[in-house]
């Protein structure tokens, strides 16, 4: 049977070629082997320092949001302390303000009652001004001490808006810190761990690192401003409510002294009309005594003078010759004459006795009214006294 045989040169040829080729693949092996032998050296050693940088980027990670956690706990806390403080002064100024309906109250009641003041004594004096001029600082602290609780109440909102800002910042960070603290324990050998596709790429939403540390500092600046706002309005608050009531008790006091300075001279005048009336009285007394005395007094003439005139009435009589101008006569006459003009004079002083005394029931009728008028005077004003002391009892 005829074979098909190669020659021996194509044997010896081909051997030369496979001998060749396996050289040549034993050849690119080693260098393989020694080019995968240096790469993975180098690949393990960049590993290693990237996974060292990775381990310090992700503690320090922690460690930066730890104290950025801490600064804004420590401010969350500073502004919840100032939220109270200011909330303490709130009520305090509420509490000045409601402090001022009651003298206000007062004021007002003092000034009905003393419009129910009569005669001379109804004039503009200087308890009318003073009482005046206290209504106008109550109605002044009611105006300011309100607009102090409005403004407290808007320092209020604006502390628990920073608060709020604050204690979401906290939150996120929290979160945040215990993602990352997850993460730095994480090992090769830590179960959990598998391929996530894609989560090497850029995040959209994510921000810069500086941009992180901004948005955290000016929460915290932000703060800050409204503590020291609220620490001025606090100092603000303890001043105005501390002038105020200085103010108040000055011139409660300017008014008080006032009523008493109006109590003490309208009771002078009283008692200077009061002994006038006396006076008065008295001297009517005296004066309605003489009138009697006149009375009696041209009584008492009038006998004599009728003697007289009857006497020259009936010698008139005498008749013819008989009917002379004797002693008897003139004496008769200038007896008449002389009771006449007595008795003329007598009704003359009693004329003007009885004028004086007119006069004097006149002036005892207007120091009577005077009297009323200054006791109801000095009764309101006893009142508003007595009104405005309940007062000061519930200040002391």
């Amino acid at each position: 049977m005829s074979l098909n045989k190669t020659s021996y040169r194509d044997w010896t040829s081909g051997n030369r070629a496979r001998l060749s080729s396996a050289t040549g693949s034993r050849a690119l092996s080693s260098t393989a082997r020694v080019t995968h032998r240096d790469d993975d050296r180098v690949t393990s050693a960049n590993l290693q320092s990237t996974q060292r940088k990775v381990e310090h980027a992700i503690g320090s990670r922690v460690d930066e949001i730890t104290q950025m956690v801490s600064d804004l706990e420590h401010t969350s806390a500073a502004v919840f302390t100032e939220t109270n403080m200011l909330e303490q002064h709130k009520d305090k100024v509420e509490k000045s303000l409601q402090n001022t309906a009651l003298p206000l109250e007062i004021n007002r009641q003092c000034q009905q009652w003393r419009e129910g003041r009569f005669g001379s004594d109804l004039v503009d004096d200087q308890v009318d001004r003073d009482l005046s001029a206290e209504e106008l600082l109550l109605q002044q602290m009611q105006a300011s001490l309100k607009k102090t609780v409005e403004d407290a109440q808007a320092q209020l909102r604006d502390l628990r808006a920073a608060k709020y800002k604050i204690d979401n910042d906290i939150k996120d960070k929290r979160e945040a810190q215990s993602i990352d603290t997850t993460c730095r324990i994480l090992k090769t050998s830590s179960a959990g761990i598998d391929r996530f596709l894609n989560s090497s790429k850029d995040i959209p939403a994510a921000v810069e690192p500086v941009d992180w540390f901004r948005f955290s500092s000016d929460n915290i600046a932000t703060a800050e401003d409204e503590i020291r706002a609220s620490q001025d309005l606090r100092m603000n608050i303890d001043d105005q409510v501390c002038d105020y009531e200085a103010n108040l008790r000055d011139q409660w006091a300017s008014v008080d002294g006032e009523f008493n300075n109006r109590i003490l001279e309208s009771t002078e005048a009283l008692h200077r009309l009061k002994d006038s009336l006396a006076e008065t009285q008295a001297e009517i007394d005296s004066q309605d005594r003489s009138l009697r005395d006149l009375d009696s007094t041209i009584k008492a003439k009038e006998s004599p003078l009728m003697l007289a005139e009857t006497r020259l009435y009936k010698r008139s009589a005498r008749p013819n010759v008989e009917l002379v101008r004797d002693d008897v006569h003139k004496a008769l006459v200038e007896e008449a004459n002389l009771i006449g003009d007595v008795v003329e004079k007598l009704r003359i002083d009693k004329s003007e006795a009885q004028e004086a005394h007119r006069s004097l029931v006149r002036g005892e009728n207007e120091l009577q009214e005077d009297i009323r008028t200054k006791q109801n005077s000095i009764n309101i004003d006893n009142q508003c006294m007595q009104r405005r002391q309940h007062y000061k009892y519930r200040q002391i």
